[in-house]
């Protein structure tokens, strides 16, 4: 945080120097530089396709997606019967408790 306080300041002191600008050129000019040391600081990140998909979802929360994956695992018999019992016996005490 102190970083970009410290590049902000100097950028902003450096380019508003001039005092012959009018105030809409002096606003322009803070923004421009504004937004450059945010960017600097802080860039944007590309997220993944499956991530972007997600990320429209705000209801499916991390939970729900480890109960699809499991049941995902659970229907294509990746995991054996007496696993799956064990399993869901996990799971039933961890409901009643």
């Amino acid at each position: 945080m102190d970083s970009f306080l410290f590049d902000l300041d100097d950028k902003l002191r450096r380019n508003l120097s001039n005092t012959s600008l009018d105030a809409d050129s002096k606003f322009t000019l803070f923004l421009d530089t504004f937004i450059d040391v945010i960017n600097t600081h802080t860039p944007l990140v590309k997220l993944c396709r499956r991530k972007t998909k997600l990320a429209s979802k705000p209801w499916i929360s991390k939970g729900t997606l480890r109960s699809i994956k499991t049941k995902t695992v659970y229907s294509e018999g990746k995991l054996n019967i007496i696993t799956m019992l064990n399993i869901c016996k996990a799971i039933k005490n961890i409901i009643i408790s």
